[in-house]
């Protein structure tokens, strides 16, 4: 509901740095984009790995915990202690020096046909393709991604969480579904704007017969846009 500075995120990032399970690998399931971004940051800056779930299936979640046995948990309401508002004379906090090679995250594909098999990322992997990204669509202070697929898909951890960490912009903490929800979180994103989106969630968009504010551009992925839906969409 309101703007979090650098200074602010830093103290979350180290407050819930200093609460983590004693574990290698932490299971991030945090649905609130920016309690996953403190977490995800969190994690990196102890020493751990985030491990990313292509979903929230029981049986997915029970093959991961068996394949990664030293591992805990993070979901949203655990780090809240985290949030909470700091003293007037609380220090503030430097940014976290984190070793290109060290294991940032690992995320897993859907599993649709077997066993769901893991990506690993170090995060000199994911700076770098952060730093591609920023280049090819002008990332910059100043502008306001909103996204509408989870921060565990490598899709949206690319592009609503590591794009704002390289490039300075700001990300909506919310994951909007149906097309009002997309839209009342455009409306409350500061501008310029940036969608990032499905094709799927594009057709139902464009099917709304909603007013839209004014956004910069849309990005999309996870399946082929054809060009009458990418016209409409425009």
């Amino acid at each position: 509901g309101q703007p979090v500075s650098r200074a602010t995120f830093l103290r979350h990032v180290a407050s819930v740095a200093r609460c983590l399970p004693a574990a290698r690998f932490i299971l991030n399931l945090c649905e609130d984009r920016y309690r996953f971004l403190v977490a995800f940051a969190a994690v990196g800056a102890n020493g751990q790995t985030n491990l990313l779930p292509s979903s929230r299936a029981s049986l997915h979640l029970r093959q991961l915990a068996e394949d990664y046995p030293d591992s805990g948990q993070l979901m949203d309401r655990d780090i809240d202690a985290g949030l909470a508002p700091a003293a007037p004379d609380h220090p503030g906090f430097a940014v976290p020096k984190l070793p290109s090679e060290h294991m940032m995250a690992i995320a897993f594909t859907s599993g649709s046909t077997g066993r769901a098999k893991p990506n690993p990322k170090t995060w000199g992997e994911l700076v770098s393709g952060a730093a591609q990204a920023r280049q090819r669509f002008g990332f910059a202070p100043g502008m306001t991604l909103v996204a509408t697929v989870p921060p565990q898909h490598m899709y949206g951890l690319e592009t609503s969480i590591m794009a704002p960490l390289a490039s300075g912009a700001s990300v909506h903490s919310g994951r909007p579904f149906f097309p009002d929800d997309v839209r009342a979180a455009l409306e409350a994103a500061p501008a310029p704007r940036v969608l990032v989106t499905t094709p799927v969630h594009l057709q139902t968009c464009v099917q709304a017969g909603l007013r839209w504010p004014k956004t910069r551009f849309l990005i999309s992925a996870t399946a082929p846009l054809f060009p009458a839906l990418a016209a409409q969409a425009e």
